[in-house]
């Protein structure tokens, strides 16, 4: 089975390369590896030259941001398997070996693993573990996490491209949308890492992260619950994500 890598990017050239060796080096034979860069202006086109050779496409351009650049790179990708990997983030040794295995064995749609937290000096700090797919569950909220999911061909050909008017939910809004009628497999193994560091999402923005989520969940269904949600974390969850970026702030010194 062929496999499709996307990885979008903008101005992280500090963990690039990492991110794209732990593509190139999984020696997975049937590989298509492509990059799309919003014309950064680091040292992102420099890495991105190096490893060329290895890359079935790269452009450096400027675009409308991350939800783009992953549409731009689906629509070009060819394989049976598909997938988008963040620059910040990095693939598990021996990944796309065990997502083909796992497709094989639970013919499966879309298929999820565990995925390690990492610190921006690569230190695991925590193990993710999803559990078994439970659509109810996730309209309560994401708990896939997102480098370490895997998509058939089938999957694209049906539901299309990520929705570009989302800039932090898009995947979240991509899972609810496709497992209205595909089947999602659990694998019990780490997949990926995600790096949490001072300019990540997760830890910049999570104020319009969750807002953006409870749109996402209004749209499917989940109604007074979604709002909630996002009151209850306005009442409390922001203040330990406070918390927490300051003692990353500390750690960054």
């Amino acid at each position: 089975m062929k496999i499709s890598v996307v990885t979008p990017s903008f101005n992280q050239g500090g963990f690039l390369e990492l991110t794209m060796q732990s593509v190139l080096n999984q020696g997975y034979p049937d590989l298509e590896y492509i990059v799309i860069d919003g014309g950064s202006s680091d040292n992102s086109v420099e890495i991105m030259r190096k490893y060329q050779s290895s890359l079935a496409y790269w452009v450096s351009e400027k675009d409308r941001g991350e939800t783009e650049a992953i549409n731009k790179g689906l629509k070009r990708v060819t394989g049976d398997i598909w997938c988008y990997l963040c620059s910040d983030d990095t693939l598990a040794a021996g990944t796309l070996a065990r997502v083909v295995e796992a497709f094989h064995r639970t013919n499966a749609d879309v298929v999820y693993g565990n995925c390690n937290f990492i610190t921006s000096a690569g230190l695991v700090s925590r193990v993710k573990r999803p559990g078994p797919f439970d659509r109810t569950r996730l309209l309560k909220g994401n708990y896939l996490y997102q480098p370490s999911v895997f998509l058939r061909r089938s999957v694209l050909d049906k539901y299309g491209f990520f929705d570009e008017s989302l800039h932090y939910a898009m995947d979240y809004e991509y899972w609810l949308r496709a497992s209205q009628s595909m089947r999602f497999a659990y694998v019990d193994e780490v997949l990926s890492n995600y790096r949490l560091h001072l300019n990540s999402k997760s830890m910049s923005a999570v104020t319009r992260m969750m807002n953006e989520a409870r749109s996402v969940q209004k749209r499917y269904g989940a109604g007074g619950r979604a709002d909630w949600t996002y009151f209850m974390f306005i009442l409390w969850g922001r203040h330990y994500y406070g918390l927490k970026r300051s003692l990353f702030d500390k750690l960054a010194h």
